[in-house]
C-alpha cells in the first residue's frame, strides 16, 4: 500500500512538493483553498488571454527553474528578450540599466556615480554571504557607496519596501536579491537580459498538475483546512467539506497560518511560527491601448508614490493575447494596518492611476481598456538581522510533519527558481 503524504497549500511550493512525491511513487493529497493551484502564481482570465496574478521573470543563474522545465519537458517555452530599467528621480526619468547610463545619472555628482559603481562589486565578488547576515542593510551600502548613494539609490526602494522597518534587514538579503538580477547582465555594456515562460505560469502549473494526477494523485481545490491533528499513525486533517487522514505531512502555507490550524503543536513551537511578520502586498494590473511606461522596470526614488516600481510586463513578455496592448504590474507593499489595505480597489487603482499620469506625461486614464486589483495578505516575510540562526528547519516537533516557508528562502527572495529549490531539497533529503 502506498504511503499517502497530505500537503497544505496548493501554491507553486505546494505543487513542487506534489510533483517530487509523484515521482517517488507516494500517493499525493493536496489541499488547496482557492478555486485553483498556482497560489501567488495562479493565472487569472486577462484580455483575450490569461496573466499571472503577480509578475514573474527569469534570470540567466536560475538554475533549478530551468532544470525543472527542462525535464518537463518545456525547455522550448522559455524565451529572453533584452530588458531595460529607469530610475525616476525627483520628477524625471533617467536611464539606469549599464555603466554606460551610471555617466548620465545626474542625480549623483561624478564621485557619487563612480562610488555606486564600486560599491555594485561585492554583489559579483562576495561569495560567503554569512558574514552579511547580522549586518544592517543600509550600514553595509553606506560603507561600500556612501550616504549619498544609498540616500539616492538604496533607502528609497527600501523604504518603499519595509516602510518603518527598513533597517532590520540584513545585507544578507539585499545581496541575494540585487545578485541574482545583475548576474542576467552580460556582455559590454552589460545588457540585461532575462527570460518568460510562454502561456505564463500557466504552462508550468498544467503541466505539474498533469504529471501527479496521472500518478493518481488528488489536488482538491476549494478545500481550506481548518484543523489539523496529530493521530498515533499518521495526522488528522479537516477541511471545510470532509476530514482526511494522511501517513505524513507537509505544511507550505505561511507559518503563522500553519500555527493557527496546529493547535495542539508544542506551545513554545507554535509561539516561533507566530512571530514570524509578513508583509501584505496589493498589485494593480492595468492593459492600455498605447505606451505606459519607458521600459520594462521603473524604480521609484519619491517615496510620497506608494508602490514599489512600475513593471511594464509586455515589454517582456508580448503574448499574442495582449492584442498590441502594453501591460503594466504596480506593487504596493504594505504593512495589514495600513489604511491601504482596507480600501477598495477603486481607491487602489485611482492611486495608482494618478502617480502614472505625472510620471509619464504622454499616459492618460483613458487609455486603459483592462484593469485587475490582486491582495495577498502573507506576501513578504520580514527577515531581520540574524536571521540565519532563527530560520526555521524543515522537520517540526511532530515527527512525519513538515514545513515550508518563503522565510526559509535565504539569502534570496521569493520567485519560482527557489520554490523549486526548497521544495526538491526538502523532498530528497526527507523521503
Amino acid at each position: 500500500m502506498r504511503t499517502e503524504v497530505g500537503i497544505v497549500g496548493g501554491g507553486f511550493t505546494g505543487l513542487c512538493c506534489a510533483y517530487y512525491l509523484s515521482r517517488k511513487n507516494y500517493h499525493v493529497v493536496l489541499f488547496e483553498k482557492e478555486a485553483g493551484p498556482g497560489g501567488l502564481a495562479r493565472p487569472v482570465p486577462f484580455l483575450d488571454t490569461e496573466i499571472d496574478r503577480y509578475y514573474h521573470f527569469i534570470c540567466r543563474f536560475d538554475s533549478c527553474l530551468l532544470a525543472f522545465v527542462n525535464e518537463l519537458e518545456l525547455g522550448g517555452a522559455v524565451k529572453w528578450r533584452r530588458t531595460d530599467m529607469d530610475y525616476h528621480v525627483k520628477g524625471r526619468l533617467y536611464p539606469f540599466t549599464d555603466p554606460q547610463d551610471l555617466l548620465g545619472f545626474k542625480p549623483l555628482s561624478l564621485w557619487n556615480r563612480f562610488r555606486f559603481g564600486v560599491s555594485m562589486l561585492p554583489f559579483f565578488l562576495l561569495s560567503d554571504w554569512r558574514s552579511l547576515d547580522t549586518i544592517p542593510n543600509d550600514a553595509w551600502l553606506i560603507r561600500w557607496g556612501g550616504q549619498k548613494v544609498y540616500d539616492i539609490i538604496w533607502k528609497p526602494l527600501m523604504v518603499k519596501k519595509y516602510h518603518h522597518r527598513h533597517r532590520e534587514i540584513p545585507a544578507a538579503w539585499v545581496w541575494g536579491r540585487t545578485r541574482r538580477r545583475s548576474r542576467s547582465r552580460h556582455g559590454f555594456p552589460r545588457r540585461e537580459v532575462l527570460g518568460y515562460i510562454e502561456g505564463g505560469t500557466k504552462t508550468i502549473i498544467d503541466r505539474i498538475t498533469r504529471l501527479v494526477r496521472s500518478h493518481d494523485g488528488e489536488l482538491l481545490d476549494n478545500q481550506p483546512v481548518v484543523d489539523i491533528r496529530k493521530l498515533e499513525d499518521g495526522f488528522e486533517i479537516r477541511t471545510t467539506n470532509e476530514v482526511r487522514r494522511v501517513d505524513r505531512l507537509i505544511s507550505t502555507i505561511p507559518a503563522p497560518l500553519t500555527a493557527d490550524l496546529a493547535p495542539s503543536l508544542p506551545e513554545d513551537y507554535r509561539r516561533r511560527l507566530s512571530e514570524l511578520e509578513y508583509l501584505a502586498v496589493i498589485c494593480p494590473i492595468i492593459a492600455v491601448d498605447g505606451q505606459i511606461a519607458r521600459n520594462y522596470w521603473t524604480n521609484i526614488y519619491e517615496t510620497e508614490i506608494p508602490y514599489l516600481g512600475v513593471i511594464e510586463f509586455s515589454r517582456l513578455n508580448p503574448d499574442p493575447g495582449f492584442q498590441g496592448k502594453s501591460v503594466a504590474y504596480m506593487p504596493f507593499y504594505i504593512w495589514p494596518e495600513d489604511d491601504l489595505w482596507s480600501a477598495s480597489d477603486e481607491t487602489v487603482l485611482s492611486i495608482a492611476i494618478k502617480h502614472l499620469e505625472q510620471m509619464f506625461p504622454w499616459f492618460r486614464s483613458g487609455q486603459i481598456r483592462e484593469s485587475l486589483v490582486h491582495r495577498d495578505r502573507y506576501s513578504q516575510p520580514l527577515i531581520q538581522t540574524g536571521h540565519l540562526h532563527r530560520m526555521l528547519p524543515f522537520e517540526t516537533p511532530w515527527e512525519g510533519m513538515y514545513i515550508l516557508d518563503s522565510s526559509m528562502i535565504y539569502p534570496e527572495d521569493r520567485g519560482l527558481n527557489n520554490c523549486i529549490r526548497l521544495a526538491g531539497k526538502l523532498v530528497s533529503s526527507h523521503f
